[in-house]
């Protein structure tokens, strides 16, 4: 909970610095941290819990990459970006849907 609340607020406070630094950083926090909780789910399984929610975050990231597979998108540099940034969502959402389904922590959350 601490490393997605840390990453969450660091993401807000680095939300306008201009450089791309800021976004590949917070970009690879969300990646690191989801590959972090599905090691940890490997290695101690617990029950996943799940959102509609979930349906069309991975819809939006599947719409992206079946176009730039297809080679049906306008600009190609610019719908790799989306993917990376609408997979970020996603990387970010399945755990904190995890880490927050106890009240009490999303509670300590939002009072944060």
């Amino acid at each position: 909970m601490k490393s997605l609340t840390a990453l969450l607020f660091a993401g807000i406070l680095t939300l306008w610095v201009p450089d791309r630094w800021a976004v590949s950083l917070f970009q690879a926090g969300a990646f690191a941290l989801a590959i972090t909780w599905a090691a940890r789910y490997i290695i101690r399984p617990i029950p996943i819990r799940g959102s509609a929610t979930l349906i069309p975050l991975a819809a939006t990231v599947l719409w992206g990459v079946a176009q730039l597979a297809l080679g049906k998108t306008v600009y190609r540099w610019e719908t790799w970006n989306e993917l990376l940034k609408w997979t970020t969502n996603l990387a970010l959402f399945f755990p904190a849907l995890q880490i927050f389904s106890d009240p009490a922590r999303r509670e300590r959350f939002l009072r944060a």
